[in-house]
Protein backbone atom coordinates (compact mmCIF):
# COMPACT_ATOMS: atom_id res chain seq x y z
CA UNK A 1 0.00 0.00 0.00
CA UNK A 2 1.56 3.35 -1.20
CA UNK A 3 1.95 5.87 2.00
CA UNK A 4 -1.10 8.03 1.70
CA UNK A 5 -2.97 5.48 -0.46
CA UNK A 6 -6.11 5.31 2.52
CA UNK A 7 -7.50 8.80 2.20
CA UNK A 8 -9.71 8.09 5.50
CA UNK A 9 -6.25 8.36 7.30
CA UNK A 10 -5.77 12.01 6.20
CA UNK A 11 -8.86 13.18 7.56
CA UNK A 12 -7.52 14.81 10.64
CA UNK A 13 -4.75 16.65 8.55
CA UNK A 14 -7.47 17.91 6.11
CA UNK A 15 -9.59 19.20 9.28
CA UNK A 16 -6.64 20.92 10.85
CA UNK A 17 -5.68 22.45 7.48
CA UNK A 18 -8.93 23.86 7.09
CA UNK A 19 -8.85 25.11 10.75
CA UNK A 20 -5.87 26.74 9.73
CA UNK A 21 -6.52 28.42 6.88
CA UNK A 22 -10.41 29.39 8.52
CA UNK A 23 -8.23 30.61 11.86
CA UNK A 24 -11.41 28.61 13.28
CA UNK A 25 -10.16 27.23 16.82
CA UNK A 26 -13.20 25.21 17.44
CA UNK A 27 -12.56 23.60 13.84
CA UNK A 28 -9.50 22.36 15.38
CA UNK A 29 -11.17 20.55 18.24
CA UNK A 30 -12.25 18.30 15.30
CA UNK A 31 -8.81 17.05 14.35
CA UNK A 32 -8.45 15.19 17.62
CA UNK A 33 -10.30 13.10 20.27
CA UNK A 34 -11.79 13.51 22.72
CA UNK A 35 -8.95 12.68 25.44
CA UNK A 36 -5.91 13.58 22.70
CA UNK A 37 -2.66 15.16 23.84
CA UNK A 38 -0.46 17.63 22.27
CA UNK A 39 3.17 17.84 23.30
CA UNK A 40 3.72 21.91 22.89
CA UNK A 41 7.27 23.13 24.07
CA UNK A 42 4.82 24.70 26.94
CA UNK A 43 3.89 21.59 28.00
CA UNK A 44 1.63 19.06 26.98
CA UNK A 45 -2.26 19.85 26.47
CA UNK A 46 -4.89 17.36 27.12
CA UNK A 47 -8.63 17.10 25.60
CA UNK A 48 -9.41 18.15 22.36
CA UNK A 49 -10.48 21.37 24.26
CA UNK A 50 -7.23 22.61 25.67
CA UNK A 51 -5.83 21.92 22.04
CA UNK A 52 -8.09 24.16 20.75
CA UNK A 53 -7.53 26.98 23.16
CA UNK A 54 -3.79 26.16 23.08
CA UNK A 55 -3.99 26.39 19.11
CA UNK A 56 -6.52 28.90 18.89
CA UNK A 57 -4.63 31.72 20.42
CA UNK A 58 -2.02 31.60 17.81
CA UNK A 59 -4.94 31.74 15.14
CA UNK A 60 -5.85 34.77 17.17
CA UNK A 61 -3.14 36.31 17.02
CA UNK A 62 -2.51 35.87 13.21
CA UNK A 63 -6.20 37.31 12.88
CA UNK A 64 -5.37 40.31 14.54
CA UNK A 65 -2.61 41.48 12.06
CA UNK A 66 -4.79 40.59 9.01
CA UNK A 67 -3.00 37.19 7.61
CA UNK A 68 -3.62 34.19 6.10
CA UNK A 69 -2.23 30.90 7.34
CA UNK A 70 -1.20 27.86 4.63
CA UNK A 71 -0.23 24.73 6.41
CA UNK A 72 0.15 21.51 4.16
CA UNK A 73 2.13 18.33 5.36
CA UNK A 74 4.52 15.44 3.79
CA UNK A 75 4.82 12.29 5.17
CA UNK A 76 7.92 10.10 5.82
CA UNK A 77 6.62 6.97 7.39
CA UNK A 78 3.31 5.79 7.85
CA UNK A 79 2.30 2.59 10.74
CA UNK A 80 -1.07 1.54 10.40
CA UNK A 81 -2.17 -1.44 12.72
CA UNK A 82 -5.68 -2.75 13.59
CA UNK A 83 -6.84 0.19 15.39
CA UNK A 84 -4.06 2.86 15.69
CA UNK A 85 -2.66 4.57 12.50
CA UNK A 86 1.26 6.10 13.49
CA UNK A 87 2.44 8.76 11.18
CA UNK A 88 6.13 10.42 11.06
CA UNK A 89 6.72 14.16 8.98
CA UNK A 90 7.05 17.43 7.89
CA UNK A 91 4.64 20.16 7.84
CA UNK A 92 5.04 23.75 6.18
CA UNK A 93 3.27 26.66 7.07
CA UNK A 94 2.78 29.98 5.06
CA UNK A 95 1.66 32.91 6.42
CA UNK A 96 0.65 35.68 4.11
CA UNK A 97 0.45 38.96 5.45
CA UNK A 98 -2.26 42.26 4.23
CA UNK A 99 0.87 43.61 2.19
CA UNK A 100 1.51 40.43 -0.15
CA UNK A 101 4.42 39.70 1.80
CA UNK A 102 5.19 35.68 3.30
CA UNK A 103 7.01 33.80 5.92
CA UNK A 104 7.05 29.97 5.52
CA UNK A 105 8.02 27.51 8.75
CA UNK A 106 9.01 23.92 8.97
CA UNK A 107 8.06 21.43 11.46
CA UNK A 108 8.27 17.97 12.40
CA UNK A 109 5.46 15.72 13.61
CA UNK A 110 4.68 12.69 14.94
CA UNK A 111 1.11 11.54 15.72
CA UNK A 112 -1.17 8.65 16.23
CA UNK A 113 -4.89 8.70 14.80
CA UNK A 114 -7.92 6.52 15.60
CA UNK A 115 -10.95 6.11 14.54
CA UNK A 116 -13.79 8.59 16.97
CA UNK A 117 -17.10 9.51 16.06
CA UNK A 118 -16.43 7.82 12.54
CA UNK A 119 -13.94 9.59 11.43
CA UNK A 120 -9.72 9.51 12.09
CA UNK A 121 -8.72 12.07 14.68
CA UNK A 122 -5.46 12.11 16.76
CA UNK A 123 -4.63 10.57 19.95
CA UNK A 124 -1.56 11.90 20.03
CA UNK A 125 0.43 15.15 18.52
CA UNK A 126 3.92 16.26 18.33
CA UNK A 127 5.48 19.06 16.57
CA UNK A 128 9.23 20.54 16.73
CA UNK A 129 11.35 22.48 14.35
CA UNK A 130 14.74 22.12 12.65
CA UNK A 131 13.22 20.94 9.03
CA UNK A 132 14.39 22.31 6.52
CA UNK A 133 12.68 22.88 2.94
CA UNK A 134 14.38 20.27 1.43
CA UNK A 135 13.01 17.98 4.33
CA UNK A 136 9.83 19.17 3.60
CA UNK A 137 10.38 18.54 -0.31
CA UNK A 138 11.96 15.01 -0.16
CA UNK A 139 9.43 13.51 2.06
CA UNK A 140 5.66 12.33 0.07
CA UNK A 141 3.20 14.99 -0.12
CA UNK A 142 -0.25 14.17 1.54
CA UNK A 143 -3.35 15.00 -0.52
CA UNK A 144 -5.53 17.26 1.66
CA UNK A 145 -8.67 17.06 -0.84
Amino acid sequence: MPLVAEVRYNTPYRALAQAYTSLDSLAIEAAYTTAAVYLTPTGPKTGKAAIGAYLGGFLAAVQSKGAVLTLSFALVHRSVSAEVVTDVGYYRLQTTLPDGSTTVGYGKFVTQSLEELGAYRFAFDTDRGGVTEADFNAATPLPLH
